[in-house]
């Protein structure tokens, strides 16, 4: 998934990514 490559370039990415990881 392409949004996981742009999520850690951003500083609250680390958030989204984690939340997806629980969804």
């Amino acid at each position: 998934m392409s949004i996981e490559l742009w999520t850690w370039n951003t500083p609250n990415g680390r958030k989204i990514s984690v939340a997806l990881e629980e969804m």
